[in-house]
Protein backbone atom coordinates (compact mmCIF):
# COMPACT_ATOMS: atom_id res chain seq x y z
CA UNK A 1 0.00 0.00 0.00
CA UNK A 2 1.33 3.43 -0.96
CA UNK A 3 2.35 5.56 2.02
CA UNK A 4 0.82 9.04 1.87
CA UNK A 5 0.10 11.71 4.42
CA UNK A 6 -0.40 15.20 3.00
CA UNK A 7 -2.03 18.23 4.60
CA UNK A 8 -4.10 20.62 2.50
CA UNK A 9 -2.83 24.07 1.58
CA UNK A 10 -5.05 26.44 3.59
CA UNK A 11 -6.36 29.95 2.92
CA UNK A 12 -5.53 33.14 4.83
CA UNK A 13 -8.51 35.47 5.31
CA UNK A 14 -8.29 39.05 4.01
CA UNK A 15 -10.53 42.14 4.15
CA UNK A 16 -12.50 43.83 1.37
CA UNK A 17 -9.86 46.58 1.21
CA UNK A 18 -7.04 44.07 0.89
CA UNK A 19 -8.95 42.14 -1.78
CA UNK A 20 -8.93 45.18 -4.09
CA UNK A 21 -5.14 44.96 -4.28
CA UNK A 22 -5.27 41.33 -5.39
CA UNK A 23 -8.00 42.03 -7.95
CA UNK A 24 -5.56 44.29 -9.80
CA UNK A 25 -2.43 42.20 -9.21
CA UNK A 26 -1.72 39.95 -12.20
CA UNK A 27 0.42 37.67 -10.04
CA UNK A 28 -2.81 36.30 -8.51
CA UNK A 29 -5.72 34.41 -10.01
CA UNK A 30 -9.23 34.42 -8.56
CA UNK A 31 -11.56 31.50 -7.84
CA UNK A 32 -14.90 30.87 -6.19
CA UNK A 33 -14.55 29.86 -2.54
CA UNK A 34 -16.23 26.55 -1.78
CA UNK A 35 -17.44 25.57 1.68
CA UNK A 36 -17.52 21.80 1.85
CA UNK A 37 -15.39 19.24 3.63
CA UNK A 38 -11.73 19.64 2.74
CA UNK A 39 -10.19 16.39 1.51
CA UNK A 40 -6.94 15.02 0.15
CA UNK A 41 -8.02 12.14 -2.11
CA UNK A 42 -5.50 9.53 -3.17
CA UNK A 43 -6.03 6.84 -5.78
CA UNK A 44 -3.38 4.16 -5.54
CA UNK A 45 -2.46 1.49 -8.06
CA UNK A 46 -2.92 -1.19 -5.39
CA UNK A 47 -4.64 0.64 -2.52
CA UNK A 48 -7.70 2.03 -4.31
CA UNK A 49 -9.39 5.25 -3.18
CA UNK A 50 -8.41 6.72 0.17
CA UNK A 51 -9.32 10.15 1.52
CA UNK A 52 -7.86 12.27 4.28
CA UNK A 53 -8.96 15.45 6.05
CA UNK A 54 -7.04 18.69 5.75
CA UNK A 55 -4.73 17.62 8.59
CA UNK A 56 -3.70 14.48 6.72
CA UNK A 57 -5.68 12.14 8.96
CA UNK A 58 -8.20 9.60 7.60
CA UNK A 59 -11.40 11.41 6.60
CA UNK A 60 -15.04 10.41 6.74
CA UNK A 61 -15.99 7.78 4.17
CA UNK A 62 -17.02 9.02 0.74
CA UNK A 63 -20.29 7.73 -0.75
CA UNK A 64 -19.84 4.56 -2.77
CA UNK A 65 -20.95 6.15 -6.05
CA UNK A 66 -18.33 8.91 -5.63
CA UNK A 67 -15.64 6.33 -4.89
CA UNK A 68 -16.70 4.46 -8.03
CA UNK A 69 -16.43 7.63 -10.15
CA UNK A 70 -12.91 8.26 -8.84
CA UNK A 71 -11.91 4.62 -9.29
CA UNK A 72 -13.15 4.67 -12.90
CA UNK A 73 -10.93 7.62 -13.79
CA UNK A 74 -8.43 6.49 -16.47
CA UNK A 75 -5.36 7.56 -14.48
CA UNK A 76 -4.01 4.59 -12.49
CA UNK A 77 -3.06 6.87 -9.59
CA UNK A 78 -3.44 10.47 -8.43
CA UNK A 79 -3.36 12.70 -5.36
CA UNK A 80 -5.67 15.74 -5.36
CA UNK A 81 -6.55 18.50 -2.89
CA UNK A 82 -10.28 19.17 -3.06
CA UNK A 83 -13.54 20.10 -1.36
CA UNK A 84 -16.34 17.56 -1.06
CA UNK A 85 -19.36 19.82 -1.41
CA UNK A 86 -23.01 18.80 -1.94
CA UNK A 87 -21.98 15.35 -3.13
CA UNK A 88 -19.45 16.68 -5.66
CA UNK A 89 -15.66 16.41 -5.57
CA UNK A 90 -14.39 19.92 -6.41
CA UNK A 91 -10.74 19.65 -7.45
CA UNK A 92 -8.72 22.59 -6.14
CA UNK A 93 -5.19 21.36 -6.80
CA UNK A 94 -3.27 18.34 -8.07
CA UNK A 95 -0.16 17.00 -6.36
CA UNK A 96 0.48 13.83 -8.32
CA UNK A 97 -0.97 12.48 -11.55
CA UNK A 98 -0.10 9.02 -12.78
CA UNK A 99 3.05 8.94 -10.70
CA UNK A 100 4.26 12.38 -11.85
CA UNK A 101 4.90 14.84 -9.01
CA UNK A 102 3.30 18.24 -9.68
CA UNK A 103 3.69 19.72 -6.18
CA UNK A 104 6.79 21.77 -7.03
CA UNK A 105 5.30 23.29 -10.16
CA UNK A 106 3.60 26.70 -10.36
CA UNK A 107 -0.02 26.84 -9.26
CA UNK A 108 -1.28 27.88 -12.71
CA UNK A 109 0.49 24.89 -14.29
CA UNK A 110 -1.01 22.57 -11.68
CA UNK A 111 -4.46 23.95 -12.45
CA UNK A 112 -3.93 23.39 -16.18
CA UNK A 113 -3.03 19.79 -15.38
CA UNK A 114 -6.16 19.47 -13.20
CA UNK A 115 -8.39 20.62 -16.04
CA UNK A 116 -6.79 18.23 -18.53
CA UNK A 117 -7.08 15.30 -16.13
CA UNK A 118 -10.50 15.83 -14.53
CA UNK A 119 -12.69 18.27 -16.47
CA UNK A 120 -15.75 16.62 -18.07
CA UNK A 121 -14.80 13.16 -16.79
CA UNK A 122 -17.78 12.70 -14.46
CA UNK A 123 -20.71 14.78 -13.18
CA UNK A 124 -19.45 13.93 -9.69
CA UNK A 125 -16.05 15.57 -10.27
CA UNK A 126 -15.46 19.17 -11.29
CA UNK A 127 -12.47 21.48 -11.33
CA UNK A 128 -12.54 24.89 -9.64
CA UNK A 129 -11.76 27.40 -12.42
CA UNK A 130 -9.17 30.17 -12.05
CA UNK A 131 -9.93 33.65 -13.43
CA UNK A 132 -6.98 35.88 -14.36
CA UNK A 133 -6.29 39.40 -15.63
CA UNK A 134 -8.88 42.15 -15.90
CA UNK A 135 -11.78 39.71 -15.67
CA UNK A 136 -11.15 39.20 -11.93
CA UNK A 137 -13.00 42.32 -10.72
CA UNK A 138 -16.15 41.42 -12.67
CA UNK A 139 -15.89 37.83 -11.41
CA UNK A 140 -15.71 38.96 -7.78
CA UNK A 141 -18.74 41.20 -8.22
CA UNK A 142 -20.69 38.43 -9.97
CA UNK A 143 -20.00 36.02 -7.10
CA UNK A 144 -21.06 38.67 -4.59
CA UNK A 145 -24.31 39.23 -6.53
CA UNK A 146 -24.91 35.46 -6.59
CA UNK A 147 -24.53 35.42 -2.80
CA UNK A 148 -21.71 32.91 -3.17
CA UNK A 149 -19.63 31.84 -0.17
CA UNK A 150 -16.75 34.09 -1.24
CA UNK A 151 -13.69 34.17 -3.49
CA UNK A 152 -10.05 33.12 -3.24
CA UNK A 153 -6.92 34.78 -4.59
CA UNK A 154 -4.12 32.35 -5.44
CA UNK A 155 -0.52 33.20 -6.31
CA UNK A 156 -0.02 31.83 -9.79
CA UNK A 157 3.70 31.03 -9.51
CA UNK A 158 3.52 29.42 -6.04
CA UNK A 159 4.47 25.76 -5.52
CA UNK A 160 2.26 23.61 -3.32
CA UNK A 161 2.93 24.04 0.39
CA UNK A 162 1.17 22.14 3.14
CA UNK A 163 -0.66 24.17 5.79
CA UNK A 164 -1.21 27.92 5.75
CA UNK A 165 1.36 29.10 3.22
CA UNK A 166 0.25 32.72 2.81
CA UNK A 167 0.18 32.29 -0.98
CA UNK A 168 -3.56 31.59 -1.09
CA UNK A 169 -6.09 34.06 0.34
CA UNK A 170 -9.84 34.18 0.91
CA UNK A 171 -12.48 36.89 0.99
CA UNK A 172 -15.73 35.67 2.54
CA UNK A 173 -19.09 37.20 1.59
CA UNK A 174 -21.08 34.97 3.96
CA UNK A 175 -20.29 34.95 7.66
CA UNK A 176 -19.46 31.48 8.89
CA UNK A 177 -17.29 30.04 11.60
CA UNK A 178 -16.29 26.81 13.25
CA UNK A 179 -17.48 26.15 16.78
CA UNK A 180 -17.17 23.43 19.42
CA UNK A 181 -20.20 21.56 20.79
CA UNK A 182 -20.38 22.03 24.57
CA UNK A 183 -23.38 19.79 25.16
CA UNK A 184 -27.19 19.68 24.81
CA UNK A 185 -29.10 22.94 25.20
CA UNK A 186 -31.02 23.14 28.50
CA UNK A 187 -34.21 23.89 26.57
CA UNK A 188 -33.92 20.64 24.63
CA UNK A 189 -35.63 20.95 21.23
CA UNK A 190 -32.85 18.92 19.56
CA UNK A 191 -30.27 21.68 19.90
CA UNK A 192 -26.77 22.06 21.34
CA UNK A 193 -24.74 24.77 23.05
CA UNK A 194 -21.61 25.81 21.16
CA UNK A 195 -18.58 27.92 21.94
CA UNK A 196 -15.17 29.14 20.82
CA UNK A 197 -11.89 29.87 22.58
CA UNK A 198 -11.03 33.49 23.44
CA UNK A 199 -7.56 35.02 23.08
CA UNK A 200 -6.55 33.55 26.45
CA UNK A 201 -7.56 30.01 25.48
CA UNK A 202 -10.71 30.09 27.63
CA UNK A 203 -13.84 28.50 26.16
CA UNK A 204 -16.69 31.01 25.67
CA UNK A 205 -20.25 29.88 24.98
CA UNK A 206 -21.67 31.98 22.14
CA UNK A 207 -25.07 30.52 21.21
CA UNK A 208 -27.27 27.48 20.80
CA UNK A 209 -27.71 25.75 17.44
CA UNK A 210 -30.62 23.64 16.24
CA UNK A 211 -29.88 20.14 14.92
CA UNK A 212 -33.29 19.70 13.31
CA UNK A 213 -32.78 18.11 9.92
CA UNK A 214 -29.02 17.90 10.53
CA UNK A 215 -26.66 15.09 11.54
CA UNK A 216 -26.32 14.40 15.24
CA UNK A 217 -23.58 16.28 17.09
CA UNK A 218 -22.10 15.47 20.48
CA UNK A 219 -19.85 17.20 22.98
CA UNK A 220 -16.44 17.95 21.47
CA UNK A 221 -17.59 17.87 17.84
CA UNK A 222 -16.62 20.78 15.59
CA UNK A 223 -19.49 22.34 13.62
CA UNK A 224 -19.43 24.84 10.77
CA UNK A 225 -22.25 27.38 11.27
CA UNK A 226 -23.56 30.43 9.45
CA UNK A 227 -24.74 33.47 11.41
CA UNK A 228 -26.19 36.92 10.78
CA UNK A 229 -23.71 38.88 12.88
CA UNK A 230 -21.85 38.69 16.18
CA UNK A 231 -22.43 41.06 19.07
CA UNK A 232 -20.39 41.90 22.14
CA UNK A 233 -20.88 43.59 25.50
CA UNK A 234 -18.64 43.54 28.56
CA UNK A 235 -16.45 40.90 26.98
CA UNK A 236 -19.37 38.56 26.24
CA UNK A 237 -19.79 37.57 22.60
CA UNK A 238 -22.89 36.16 20.97
CA UNK A 239 -23.66 34.81 17.50
CA UNK A 240 -27.04 35.98 16.23
CA UNK A 241 -29.34 33.71 14.18
CA UNK A 242 -26.90 30.79 13.88
CA UNK A 243 -27.61 27.92 11.51
CA UNK A 244 -25.68 24.67 11.39
CA UNK A 245 -24.10 23.73 8.07
CA UNK A 246 -22.27 20.47 8.81
CA UNK A 247 -20.12 18.55 11.27
CA UNK A 248 -16.48 18.73 10.26
CA UNK A 249 -13.69 16.32 11.05
CA UNK A 250 -10.92 18.32 9.42
CA UNK A 251 -10.42 20.97 12.11
CA UNK A 252 -9.20 20.80 15.70
CA UNK A 253 -11.33 22.30 18.47
CA UNK A 254 -8.38 24.50 19.48
CA UNK A 255 -8.62 26.29 16.11
CA UNK A 256 -12.17 27.47 16.85
CA UNK A 257 -11.54 30.95 18.27
CA UNK A 258 -13.26 34.30 18.71
CA UNK A 259 -10.94 35.70 16.00
CA UNK A 260 -13.37 34.25 13.44
CA UNK A 261 -16.30 36.35 14.67
CA UNK A 262 -17.43 39.49 12.85
CA UNK A 263 -18.81 41.88 15.49
CA UNK A 264 -20.98 44.72 14.25
CA UNK A 265 -23.66 45.31 16.92
CA UNK A 266 -23.72 45.59 20.70
CA UNK A 267 -24.93 42.51 22.56
CA UNK A 268 -28.03 43.06 24.69
CA UNK A 269 -27.47 46.80 24.83
CA UNK A 270 -29.97 48.87 26.78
Amino acid sequence: MENIRVRSELLTEITEAEAKRYESNDAYGCEEKHNGERRIIHKGVTSGIRNFNREGNPGKALPSHVINALQCHPLPSFTIDCEFEKGIVVVLDVLNLGGLDFSGQRYDKRKEAALLAFENRSPLIKVCKTITGKAKAAFVQAKRDEKAEGVCFKKLDAPFKQGRSGSHLKLKFVKDMDVVVLGPSPEGHNSVRVGVYDEHGVMMEICGVSLNGKPNAVKGDVLCIKYLYASQKDGVMHAVQPRMLFVRDDKRASECTTAQMVVNKNFRSN
